[in-house]
């Protein structure tokens, strides 16, 4: 079903048009109206209709049962006649007279059709005016009642509008009212103090109070504290740092602990400090003494503190480079390893041999730790590279050949074409080793964020110092073992 005015869709339970607003009862009942005229103006149409036989009747020439046309016989019977005969030698008929009866009837019928046709039209052009004021009429009616319709909605609305304003403002006199009987009450009730300590908010700004009365009277005590502290050391220096010596010697670590809190103050730090560093050496050396030897990393920064504190004491050396080799040996134990953890185990190692391990076994550890750290990523900001030397292959197609992984990522923002003839080798004597052979995955048109791996090839036994990779758009980038 559609709108009979606009056209639009509509279902048979609305009653008024979503698109344009018409009233579809109006529309109905104009419709029946209009069709109701329409028939009427048929019925009356029909009724003054002259049917065609008798239309077509009235326009022939009346007969009179002769022949009109015919100049050789009579008009009547037919019988023959000259044109010279003034009457029918049959049937006694004047043919002048016949001829003026015969004029007659004709204009006779042709005023009678005019007659007819202007009362047929008359009364047309009356059905018409009579069914246009009265479409005129209905339609003036339903416009009436549609505006009177809208009128009543626009009433309505206002009625309903001033209603609600009216509910609004007693509303908003009603919480007017609430607040100033509140602010009423809450007035009724600050007139008297115990009213006040009462409410939760005077209760906590009361306790707010308190506690910074409470701090600054520990403010207070403590610079007073401070103060006598600081005087009774400065007038009793000797006998105190006499005291403090004497029962650190004799282990009584906690009491000198306790007595340095006493003054532990900006201005008595330098006079204070060797006391305290030797008071931390014994607690670090009583600590290394109580944990058991598998706990390496705790024992290896315990004795390196010692060292800083006591760099003379051989036995915290050689106690370092203990437990600093099985910290950098517990580093390839680790089932996954960061590059903060391969920093730890280099500084163990060079920590290790600068206390004494001038060995093989430390270099060995030292190079492996090195080669670890060329695992990970570096470079510039364009590309960085990871390398690992897998030593001189011994059969296959490369036979005598260096075998180096390498590992190139594209940091940069635009695309970098590698090609294997921008790697080479500078062994430990200080050459420079041409690349030989290179896996086919190394030859890319290297995106922006990807990674490309494989291997190189030099045709040297030589171990490599450094690997090189020197790009026109991306720079250098050289690993050194």
């Amino acid at each position: 079903m559609v709108c009979p005015k606009c056209g639009y869709a509509r279902q048979p339970e609305d009653k008024e048009c979503a698109l344009c607003g018409a009233d579809f009862e109006i529309l109905e009942k104009e419709e029946e109206d209009r069709k109701k005229l329409k028939e009427m103006a048929r019925k009356q149409a029909e009724q003054d209709e002259v049917p065609e036989e008798v239309e077509t009747a009235a326009a022939a020439p009346m007969s009179m049962d002769f022949d009109e046309n015919s100049d050789n016989v009579c008009p009547k019977c037919g019988y023959d006649k000259t044109p010279d005969d003034k009457e029918c030698s049959n049937c006694g008929i004047i043919f002048k007279k016949l001829e003026g009866r015969i004029a007659a009837q004709k204009e006779a019928d042709k005023k009678k059709q005019k007659e007819e046709a202007k009362r047929i039209a008359k009364q047309k052009a009356k059905m018409q005016k009579l069914a246009q004021e009265g479409i005129a009429k209905e339609k003036a009616k339903r416009k009436a009642k549609a505006k009177a319709k809208k009128a009543a909605e626009k009433a309505a609305k206002v009625r309903d509008k001033a209603r609600n304003e009216a509910q609004e403002k007693i509303v908003k006199n009603k919480k007017t009212m609430i607040g100033i009987t509140i602010v009423v009450i809450l007035l009724i009730i600050g007139v008297s103090s115990v009213g006040i300590y009462n409410l939760p908010y005077f209760k906590e700004q009361r306790l707010e109070k308190k506690r910074l009365i409470a701090e600054e009277a520990e403010k207070r005590r403590l610079e007073e504290e401070r103060r006598k502290n600081v005087a009774y050391f400065n007038t009793n220096k000797e006998t105190v740092l006499e005291n403090l010596y004497s029962k650190l010697e004799g282990g009584n670590l906690y009491w000198v602990q306790q007595e340095l809190s006493k003054y532990n103050y900006p201005e008595l730090d330098n006079t204070l400090a060797d006391i305290k560093n030797k008071l931390e050496e014994k607690q670090l050396f009583k600590k290394s003494q109580s944990l058991p030897a598998s706990e390496v990393d705790q024992n290896y920064k315990i004795f390196i503190r010692l060292i800083e504190l006591n760099p003379e004491s051989k036995l915290y050396k050689k106690k370092a480079k203990h437990y600093g080799i099985k910290f950098a040996e517990n580093y390839f134990k680790k089932e996954r390893c960061t590059r903060a953890d391969l920093i730890e185990a280099t500084n163990a190692i060079d920590t290790a041999i600068k206390y004494g391990g001038k060995s093989r076994k430390y270099k060995d550890l030292k190079n492996k730790l090195i080669a670890a750290k060329l695992t990970f990523y570096e470079g510039n900001e364009n590309l960085v590279m990871a390398v690992k030397d897998y030593g001189v292959e011994r059969k296959g197609p490369y036979a005598g050949q260096r075998k180096i992984f390498v590992s190139l990522k594209n940091i940069s923002s635009r695309p970098l074409h590698i090609n294997p003839e921008f790697f080479s080798m500078t062994d430990k004597n200080g050459r420079r080793v041409p690349l030989n052979e290179c896996s086919n995955s190394l030859v890319v048109n290297l995106q922006p964020g990807t990674e490309v791996r494989g291997n190189v090839y030099f045709n040297t036994y030589s171990k490599p110092k450094s690997i090189n990779f020197d790009h026109v758009l991306a720079g250098n980038i050289s690993r050194v073992f």
